[in-house]
């Protein structure tokens, strides 16, 4: 019988929150969410099928009554039918208890990460993740430098996501993949002038990632970045 897990967890929503400000919550808190999801998402046959173990990063929209919308995916397409598993699955969803701010029901986003992992039935299990090295031999990089990263990241906030910002920054740990690509982003200091969620989404997107490498050999490795948007 093939064996299907998911682990999952809700990232920081897109709003910095002052004494009065309250963020959006799944009722019921996290074991509700969590058996939320484990009753009502289902694992895509083709998935099964490729025995696929990939994680998708969703950003979602919650407006002020708690209704959840799905905004955009953050992580590339699987095309193995993770996203409208996730999509039926938000669909589903009861409404949330909304954000306040400044007193007043508001809406806000948050980062859904849902991580689909097939588990050979023969095999032992064990709580699943990606493994990383803090440090390596040759740490990774970003073609073109910081500059290039700051000139992408804002591009997107500015752009893409309709932000309207003169200056804000960010100290971001990712996670740059042996196959160059940004695997995870954690946001670990904000000057709070743009939401955790939107500098994650702007991040995962970048392109110019060059893998970090031990002895010689590509792999999983933590990099921190220091970014900052400007006034044109």
């Amino acid at each position: 019988m093939t064996r299907l897990v998911w682990l999952f967890f809700i990232l920081s929503g897109t709003c910095a929150y002052g004494q009065r400000d309250i963020s959006a919550s799944f009722p019921g808190g996290d074991e509700a969410y969590n058996q939320f999801l484990q009753e009502n998402l289902v694992f895509p046959e083709t998935a099964v099928d490729t025995q696929v173990n990939r994680t998708v990063k969703v950003l979602v929209d919650i407006d002020s009554t708690g209704k959840a919308t799905l905004d955009t995916f953050i992580t590339p397409y699987s095309n193995l039918g993770l996203e409208e598993a996730v999509e039926r699955f938000i669909k589903l969803m009861p409404n949330w208890n909304p954000a306040v701010h400044n007193g007043v029901r508001a809406q806000t986003q948050v980062i859904l990460s849902i991580n689909f992992h097939y588990v050979n039935p023969e095999d032992e299990y064990d709580e699943y993740s990606y493994k990383y090295y803090e440090e390596s031999d040759i740490p990774p990089s970003f073609v073109g430098g910081i500059d290039s990263v700051n000139r992408f990241v804002c591009s997107v906030l500015r752009e893409e996501l309709l932000l309207s910002i003169d200056t804000a920054s960010a100290k971001i740990k990712v996670i740059v993949g042996k196959d160059n690509a940004i695997i995870d982003a954690v946001i670990v200091e904000t000057d709070h002038k743009v939401g955790d969620g939107y500098w994650t989404y702007a991040v995962m997107k970048l392109t110019n990632a060059v893998a970090g490498s031990n002895r010689g050999k590509p792999v999983n490795v933590q990099s921190f970045l220091s970014v900052s948007c400007s006034e044109d």
